[in-house]
Order: C-alpha cells, then sequence, then structure tokens
C-alpha cells in the first residue's frame, strides 16, 4: 500500500496515534460526567448518593445510557475525529468501505468458532497458574468488580430487554471498540513503524488492559491478536467487528438462558468451567489464516 498522493494530510501517523489515546482518555472522562449529570438532579448533588444510585440494578436503563454515551465520546468519536485529520475518506482509512466476500465471510465465521474455543481454554488456564496469594485476591476482586459492573446494567427477563442488552453490551462495544482499536491505533501504529505484527501485539496488550481483569487479560489479549490480524489480513474493519460482536453475543446470550434457569449469573462471567481442550483451537485458528483472502486491494487500510 502506498501513502502517496493526497489521499492523506494534515498530520502523521505517529501524531495520529498519540492524538487519538488522548482524546479517548478525555472523551471517556467527558462520557462518564455526562453519566453523573443524569444522576445530578435525583441526588442534589450529593456524590456519596451519585456513586450509590450508580451501583443499584434498578437504575439500569439509566446506567444503559451512561454506558452508550461512554463508549461513543470515548472511542467512535475520537477515533472518526483524528481519521479525518489523516485523509478526505476517513471511513475507507478505517477499513469501513472494505466488504467482506462470501468466501472469507464464512472463513472468519470459522476463525470466530474456534477464538471463542481458544480464548475459553486460555481463560480456564489463567485460573489454574499458581499465583501469589495477594495477586489472586487482587485478580478475584477486578473478576468480582467487573461481573458487578456487568451485572448492574443487564436486564435480562424478556425478549425485549435482551435484544435491548444486545446493542449495548454486544454491538455497540463491538463497533466502538474495534474502530478505536483496530481502525485506529493498531492501523495508524502500523503505518507509522511499518510493522504490522508489533503494532497488533501492542495494541492488544493495552486492548486486554484497559478491560482490567486479571485472570481475563490472556484470553483477551489472545482475541485482542485474532481481531488484529482479521484486520491487517482482510483490510476489513467488518471482519474483526462482526467476530468481535460474536463473541459479545454469546456471553450475552449465556446470560438469558443462566436467567430463565435461575442459575447464579456470576458463573457465567467466569472461564472456571472451561477446559484445556479449548488451546488446541489455534491449530485450526492458524490454518484458517492461511485461506483468508485481502477484501480489496483498492482500500487505504489492505496492506496496513
Amino acid at each position: 500500500m502506498s501513502d502517496s498522493g493526497n489521499q492523506f494530510n494534515f498530520i502523521s501517523f505517529k501524531a495520529a496515534f498519540f492524538m487519538l489515546i488522548a482524546l479517548a482518555v478525555g472523551g471517556t472522562i467527558v462520557g462518564s460526567f455526562l453519566g453523573i449529570a443524569l444522576f445530578w438532579g435525583k441526588t442534589g448533588g450529593d456524590f456519596q448518593a451519585i456513586n450509590q444510585l450508580m451501583s443499584d440494578a434498578k437504575n439500569f436503563r439509566a446506567l444503559q445510557i451512561i454506558q452508550t454515551v461512554t463508549v461513543v465520546f470515548g472511542m467512535l468519536i475520537p477515533t472518526y475525529y483524528v481519521a479525518t485529520r489523516l485523509t478526505k475518506s476517513p471511513f475507507s482509512l478505517l477499513g469501513l468501505q472494505a466488504k467482506l466476500s462470501n468466501k472469507n465471510l464464512f472463513t472468519v465465521l470459522g476463525i470466530t468458532l474456534l477464538a471463542v474455543m481458544f480464548s475459553s481454554g486460555l481463560g480456564y488456564l489463567s485460573y489454574q497458574l499458581p499465583l501469589p496469594k495477594n495477586v489472586l485476591q487482587y485478580f478475584t476482586q477486578l473478576e468480582n468488580d467487573y461481573t458487578k459492573t456487568v451485572l448492574t446494567i443487564i436486564q435480562i427477563d424478556s425478549i425485549g430487554e435482551l435484544l435491548i442488552s444486545l446493542f449495548i453490551l454486544a454491538l455497540l462495544p463491538a463497533v466502538c471498540e474495534e474502530l478505536l482499536f483496530r481502525g485506529g491505533l493498531q492501523n495508524f501504529l502500523c503505518r507509522w513503524t511499518q510493522k504490522p505484527w508489533l503494532s497488533i501485539i501492542i495494541v492488544s496488550f493495552i486492548f486486554s488492559a484497559v478491560h482490567f481483569s486479571g485472570f481475563g487479560f490472556l484470553s483477551r489479549f489472545a482475541l485482542g491478536v485474532i481481531l488484529g490480524f482479521l484486520f491487517h489480513k482482510t483490510g476489513s474493519l467488518w471482519s474483526s467487528i462482526l467476530t468481535h460482536f460474536i463473541n459479545n453475543a454469546l456471553a450475552v446470550f449465556m446470560v438469558y438462558f443462566y436467567a430463565q434457569k435461575g442459575k447464579p449469573l456470576q458463573d457465567v462471567m467466569t472461564d472456571k468451567s472451561g477446559s484445556y481442550w479449548g488451546l488446541l483451537a489455534v491449530v485450526g485458528i492458524v490454518y484458517l489464516f492461511t485461506i483468508l483472502k485481502p477484501s480489496t486491494k483498492d482500500n487505504l487500510s489492505n496492506g496496513i
């Protein structure tokens, strides 16, 4: 891929990479403050009361709105804005105009299913590691906090609520996170350094770290690498968005089925029930990547 001509302008990809990080952090803060403002009137400005309301599942609808606002301000808007500083064709740069062929679509679906298995295997492995007691306690607390947060904003007692949860917890994060991490950070870092694998690994590390999960770090890092290589190989962000969405949607469906059967929802939020067999899925993943083809030769994101 060549960056010649008038396709790119305004700022360098190095500047774009760091600018996007700064704007993502700032956007997340702005989104959080907007969320707090939703509770301001209910509490008369009492911050302690605001904190209690935001941890109460009875306010799940407002919490879902906060989640949406935070993701949009922290990921979607910053990524699009920085892309417009780089090119007159931001959607093309971000990989949104490259379509998946039917053959690639089925290959991506195969990679997705195997990625879920592999991720589950790594999650199970993480729980078996002989960690120091203080680290184990810290990781456990992180998982408890994450589970509490998710279960506070999810209420699946009907098909309607299931669909809303799929949008809030599966589709929206898939689109916004892939825009930020793959279409934005990985894309810009790769174009700056001309080192695809290094870019994929660095961004996957950041991707996993910002989820603040100890036991889930390895599985999210591996998923990030798979998502990153999907984007790198196809040039289409839709490939990683699809995989990310299916991964999230499966978790939402599991919560729904557990809720319908009256089982503890905390059980579905961990990989304790997995097995080492899931690690074997890496063989199939590697093979399917060898038959995956670029989506187009003309897209700005091809060849990153």
